[in-house]
C-alpha cells in the first residue's frame, strides 16, 4: 500500500468513525425505546446529533469528503433521526391513539427518508447543490421530538423546579397534540 492510498483511507476513515458513533446512538435509541427507557432513547438521539455535527466538520478538516461519506452519513441519519425518533414517539405516545398512531409515526420516518434522498440527489448533481438544505434538516426534527420526550419526563417525575413554568403548564396540551406535532415536524 502506497502513502497516497494510506492517506486517503485515513481521510475517509476519520469522519466515518463519527458517522459510526451517530449510527450507534440511533441503534441504542431503538433498543432503549424497546425497553421503555425513553429518557435514554431521547438522550441517545441528541448524542447522535453531536456525532452528526462532527462528522462533516472532520471530513472538511481532513479533506475527506467523499461520495461514500455522503451516502454513509445519510444512512446513519435515517436510522438515528428518522427511524429511532419515529419508533420512540410511537412507543411513548402514538400507540395510545390506536390505528392512527402507526401511520403518523411512519409518516415522520418517510418524510425524513425523502428529505435525505432529495439532499443526496442534489449533492450528486453537477451544480453541487450541497450549499443549502430545503426544509427542516432531519436532525432538527429529531432533536425537537427528543427534547419533547425529555421535558415531558421531567414533568412526569415531578422535577420541574428548573424549567419554565409557562412551558410546563402547556405540556398536557402538547401531549394531546403529539400526533399533530409529529406529523408537522415530519
Amino acid at each position: 500500500m502506497d502513502k497516497l492510498t494510506f492517506k486517503r483511507g485515513g481521510q475517509v476513515l476519520a469522519p466515518s468513525l463519527f458517522t459510526v458513533g451517530n449510527m450507534a446512538c440511533g441503534f441504542y435509541a431503538l433498543l432503549s425505546t424497546f425497553r421503555g427507557e425513553f429518557v435514554s432513547a431521547a438522550t441517545a438521539i441528541l448524542a447522535g446529533m453531536a456525532f452528526d455535527a462532527l462528522d462533516g466538520r472532520v471530513a472538511r478538516l481532513v479533506h475527506g469528503e467523499s461520495t461514500f461519506g455522503v451516502e454513509f452519513d445519510s444512512l446513519s441519519d435515517f436510522l438515528s433521526f428518522g427511524i429511532a425518533p419515529a419508533h420512540m414517539m410511537y412507543a411513548f405516545i402514538l400507540k395510545d391513539y390506536g390505528a392512527l398512531g402507526y401511520p403518523i409515526a411512519f409518516f415522520y420516518a418517510l418524510c425524513g427518508g425523502l428529505r435525505l434522498a432529495r439532499f443526496n440527489a442534489m449533492a450528486h448533481d453537477a451544480d453541487g447543490g450541497k450549499t443549502h438544505f430545503t426544509g427542516l434538516p432531519i436532525p432538527g426534527g429529531a432533536g425537537f421530538l427528543a427534547s419533547f420526550v425529555l421535558v415531558y419526563q421531567i414533568i412526569e417525575e415531578g422535577r420541574p423546579a428548573m424549567t419554565w413554568k409557562i412551558l410546563m403548564d402547556q405540556m398536557p396540551l402538547l401531549y394531546g397534540l403529539a400526533p399533530v406535532m409529529t406529523g408537522v415536524v415530519g
